[in-house]
């Protein structure tokens, strides 16, 4: 142990080794805790902000549709952002490696504590309107760059997701006008997925998934919209709209087949 001393002593005397100050071991301490607490803001800003964009666009629950609403929810989910929340969640990983605690367990319970952190963080942003006020901010004053992204990723629905208020029903599904002022007939079929028991009126908000084309949409499926809450996953097939007249009969779509 002298030895190993006597020679550490040497070393510095000689100049081979240089001596850091407390204050130096203390400062690279703190920078790199306040570097893992930006980055595992970041994580859980993107991630949050990509349940925000899905939830807007209705691409959220399209996935339920069967294979055509999942190949949808793939074309059509913002793979730029989702890229960006992958680096900075790799990054917070990395950074959560470096620390003791983490040394002596397996690298995967690393990563799934990251994980669990980032998406019950996103969860809990999501109860929250700090999106929604940061978009409205950012589109009142047309901040550079904030406005832009916000518009692009959560305030475009890609074509065959369309969001609408009932005007009229008819007898093969209703007719809508959208957010974009466009009148759009909606067919429903025995096929259209959509949640059990759903009854459409005059003034009901919906979102419709489907092909559109000149005008008119086959409805691959139907979902009343909050505008509030996550939606939940549509369920079964099934559902029923209000019939125009004195009594206001509901008529299974089911019914209208037969007729």
């Amino acid at each position: 142990m002298n030895d190993f001393k006597n020679n550490i002593l040497e070393r510095i005397k000689t100049g081979e080794l240089d001596m850091k100050p407390h204050w130096h071991f203390v400062l690279k301490t703190v920078l790199f805790v306040l570097g893992t607490i930006i980055v595992a803001l970041l994580a859980v800003y993107l991630l949050s902000f990509l349940f925000f964009s899905l939830h807007q666009t209705g691409v959220w629950f399209t996935p339920s549709f069967g294979f055509v609403g999942l190949s949808y929810f793939v074309m059509s989910s913002p793979w730029i952002l989702i890229s960006f929340t992958l680096v900075f969640l790799l990054l917070l990983y990395l950074l959560v490696s470096q620390y003791s605690f983490s040394y002596k367990r397996p690298l995967v319970f690393s990563m799934i504590g990251v994980t669990v952190f980032a998406l019950l963080g996103s969860l809990l942003i999501q109860q929250t309107p700090m999106h929604r006020n940061i978009q409205n901010f950012a589109e009142r004053h047309n901040l550079p760059g904030v406005a832009p992204v916000y518009r692009s990723l959560a305030g475009e629905r890609p074509k065959g997701l369309v969001l609408g208020t009932v005007i009229e029903v008819t007898d093969s599904g209703f007719v809508i006008e959208s957010d974009k002022g466009e009148m759009i007939r909606v067919e429903i079929s025995s096929a259209t997925r959509q949640k059990p028991g759903s009854v459409y009126e005059v003034g009901d908000t919906v979102f419709v998934f489907g092909k559109l084309e000149n005008g008119v949409i086959e409805a691959v499926g139907v979902r009343p919209h909050t505008g509030d809450e996550l939606p939940p996953m549509p369920g079964r097939k099934g559902g029923q709209f209000m019939e125009k007249g004195a009594n206001e009969r509901p008529v299974l779509f089911d019914e209208e087949i037969k007729r």
